[in-house]
């Protein structure tokens, strides 16, 4: 099984210093090297830490020439570092190195996602040496990616415990499928690690981008009914928007398929800017949206090349929403859920403050795990924006069904959906020379022996989940988690043992 890349696991990452985080404890102000980045940076870390929001501005007035501030105007920039400082969850900052007069970086952990982040500021070398925007890396844990040594093991609980108290996640689910039917299903440990509260089989979990598989499906249905046509523009289907003209060609499965050109979103800003977008009915949420990320500038040519983009999906919802007149709410219920029989399947987080008995999420790390409480900044208020790019949960046996419709229909029977549609679903525009792409919702992968994997993977930080489907093998395997990523190389080893012991069998 292939290594895999945690950014199309996550549902956003923050950029973390272009819009700064309420700290755990301090950032560092007088570690910073005597060089011009490093004081910039000095003192930015000290506007951050500052408790009067006017610190932020005095820096900005500071640190940026007039011309900067013409093209980026003050209040903009300020509201956007003081929404996010506000509202977001905390980092530990960790090594800092210096390159030069004019760069500098630092390592940093984002304890919701449990992931390490480079954040690299560079100014421009000539007067007056206006900083450029921050660099972002997703860097490996220090030390390198923590794994699990599995021993030993007969039935699938005896494997999940394993690797459960070796990851530390507080609970662990897994089911496999065989030709037509669920064969075997477990979990193992705990709702939370603060309370003694057993997870059971029957428990929900967030699936984070895993979500993008089901609005393909939602689209795809509507495409075999005769409401959709994959190739829909944009230009075509909201032709009353405002947006830029590389973007009026793109089609509805271009879309699904991340090729739009659309920029990721949201990072940085630009979920402080979300937050001022309409609330509710959740349409009206979406529509604003995509007039917003419409007018961005794309991050490539459109349809030229893949580039994750969680905004892509929201364009395409829109475009269905707009062609049909129902919410993708009422739609993904109706042609995904109901058809296949998911009756755990919800939208939003397993935990509600008005019910919380299901799994919560967790940050940190081992052993000083994080319980996210549900309602808190930990559970993104995804429903009116981002809602079909990541935010369904189920339980595992629900999860293995959904698995299992696909894998039925890569096998060439018809289902909710035709075969010949999900084929469409799991094909990519193309492939590397590894036999790797990316098809509509689906990522395509090899496995160490050669074969084919669909896989799609999901967090928002505080869940973790996987689907991987071998049609070659006739197998599917679905892993749901109540952790974040750091957990992410040791569930992929546990599916290696699992996907060995059966592919050949």
């Amino acid at each position: 099984m292939r290594s895999r890349s945690a950014l199309l696991s996550i549902l956003c990452i923050i950029a973390l210093l272009v819009a700064p985080l309420s700290c755990r404890g301090k950032m560092p102000t007088s570690d910073w090297p005597d060089t011009m980045a490093g004081r910039w940076m000095r003192d930015f870390m000290a506007a951050v830490n500052d408790e009067d929001a006017a610190a932020m501005h005095r820096f900005i007035l500071d640190h940026y020439s007039d011309q900067y501030l013409a093209e980026t105007p003050i209040e903009e920039l300020l509201a956007r570092q003081l929404a996010m400082k506000r509202e977001m969850p905390s980092i530990e900052a960790g090594s800092i190195t210096s390159t030069g007069e004019y760069k500098v970086s630092i390592v940093m952990r984002h304890l919701q996602f449990g992931i390490f982040l480079k954040q690299t500021l560079e100014l421009d070398p000539e007067p007056p040496h206006d900083a450029k925007p921050f660099q972002e890396e997703l860097i490996e844990a220090p030390g390198g990616e923590p794994s699990v040594e599995i021993g030993e093991w007969e039935t699938l609980e005896e494997l999940i415990a394993q690797v459960r108290e070796g990851t530390g996640a507080p609970a662990l689910a897994v089911a496999v499928v065989r030709g037509d039917e669920v064969i075997d299903r477990a979990i193992v440990g705990s709702r939370r690690v603060d309370v003694d509260e057993p997870a059971t089989i029957e428990d929900r979990f967030h699936i984070g981008s895993v979500t993008k598989s089901f609005t393909s499906m939602m689209i795809a249905v509507l495409v075999e009914r005769g409401k959709l046509k994959w190739e829909m523009t944009i230009g075509e289907v909201l032709a009353d928007l405002p947006m830029r003209e590389e973007y009026r060609a793109v089609t509805l499965e271009q879309l699904v398929q991340h090729r739009g050109g659309l920029q990721p979103f949201p990072t940085g800003g630009e979920f402080a800017d979300a937050k001022t977008l309409p609330s509710r009915p959740p349409q009206e949420g979406r529509l604003a949206l995509v007039k917003q990320v419409l007018q961005d500038e794309p991050i490539a040519e459109p349809g030229t090349s893949m580039n994750y983009s969680n905004a892509g999906y929201v364009v395409a919802t829109t475009m269905a929403e707009r062609v049909t007149g129902a919410s993708w709410e009422v739609m993904i219920k109706s042609l995904v859920f109901e058809p296949l029989g998911l009756e755990s399947a919800q939208l939003g987080w397993p935990a509600t403050a008005e019910a919380p008995h299901q799994p919560w999420g967790h940050g940190g790390a081992p052993p000083d795990l994080q319980p996210h409480e549900p309602g808190t900044i930990f559970n993104f208020d995804l429903t009116t924006y981002l809602a079909p790019s990541g935010d369904v949960n189920c339980n595992i046996t629900d999860l293995a069904e959904y698995a299992l419709a696909h894998l039925q229909g890569l096998s060439g029977a018809d289902g909710a959906l035709s075969s010949a549609s999900i084929v469409r679903l799991h094909t990519p525009p193309e492939l590397d020379e590894a036999g790797a792409g990316y098809a509509a919702g689906w990522g395509i992968a090899r496995t160490e022996s050669g074969r084919p994997e669909h896989w799609h993977s999901g967090s928002g930080g505080s869940f973790f989940a996987v689907v991987s489907i071998y049609p070659e093998d006739d197998l599917a395997i679905v892993v749901l988690t109540n952790y974040g990523l750091p957990a992410e190389a040791s569930l992929y080893q546990m599916m290696q043992a699992i996907y060995e012991r059966l592919a050949d069998t």
